[in-house]
């Protein structure tokens, strides 16, 4: 399927005027495990955080940009993630 830009960018509009996910996206995503393991309340205890996709065309396509995180940060270091992190105090 090929969308243009302008399609995608009204398709996003649309959906950002439905509520967030929130927890049931990550209850979605979240990795299993075999051991049960439980939570406080997350709402209590979340780290405000953010993402940034930015999405651009290019030829035919769209795209977006990626990060690689060095070895030197204290998480996931190496991976490829998205643009973003903690909000700063």
């Amino acid at each position: 399927m090929q969308i243009k830009i302008n399609e995608l960018a009204s398709l996003i509009k649309e959906r950002l005027q439905k509520p967030l996910p929130g927890n049931d996206a990550h209850q979605i995503t979240r990795i299993k495990t075999k051991s049960e393991i439980t939570f406080s309340n997350t709402e209590e205890t979340a780290t405000p955080a953010a993402v940034l996709i930015l999405l651009f065309p290019s030829g035919n396509e769209i795209e977006f940009f990626l990060t690689k995180r060095t070895e030197d940060v204290e998480h996931h270091k190496g991976q490829i993630s998205l643009p973003g992190g903690l909000k700063e105090k």
